[in-house]
């Protein structure tokens, strides 16, 4: 594999926010398909892919996940290890969810236990594809009341992902099975 750089960068404009509008979870790395990774090898998916991500015409069936506000994070850190000749992508995820309920505490529980594709969409319009061939680990979900009246009650949860590419970028969620 050839290492050499292959293109530049100009100065961009200032005109990005940040923050996560919403997540979308995918069961036990539902898109870790041949289809899949073969769609994405230039690490953007292209519209509709997410219609057949097994090459049968089955759909991803994503679970969205509406978030407040600036309350969420993402964080994709490259670290290459020179000593061993490695090189692969820390992703991490922080969440913040508001109202305690036992139907969540549930659906937490069920993301701790396995190992969810999750689809960012942030400020920016971008769909971000995190956890994509190992998952993502539910790492701590903390439930909390609050002390004052402003204070949060709710969840924080943090995950974590190991992964051996970037993550890819989506078009578009057309195609897939959506559950809110």
């Amino acid at each position: 594999m050839p290492c050499t750089i292959t293109d530049g960068r100009e100065w961009v404009c200032k005109e990005q926010v940040g923050g996560i509008v919403a997540v979308y979870f995918a069961n036990d790395i539902e898109l870790n398909t041949t289809t899949m990774i073969t769609a994405g090898s230039t690490g953007t998916f292209a519209t509709n892919v997410l219609a057949d991500i097994d090459g049968s015409a089955t759909a991803a069936s994503l679970f969205k996940y509406a978030l407040p506000e600036y309350t969420a994070s993402y964080t994709e850190t490259l670290t290459s290890a020179p000593e061993n000749g490695t090189l692969f992508y820390e992703q991490a995820i922080e969440l913040t969810l508001h109202k305690l309920s036992a139907n969540d505490r549930n659906e937490i529980k069920l993301l701790a236990a396995g190992r969810p594709n999750v689809i960012l969409e942030d400020n920016n319009g971008n769909f971000i594809l995190a956890g994509w061939r190992k998952g993502m680990n539910v790492t701590t979900a903390a439930a909390q009341t609050g002390t004052a009246a402003g204070d949060l009650s709710g969840y924080v949860i943090s995950m974590t992902g190991s992964e051996p590419v970037g993550a890819p970028f989506f078009t578009d969620l057309l195609g897939a099975t959506i559950t809110t």
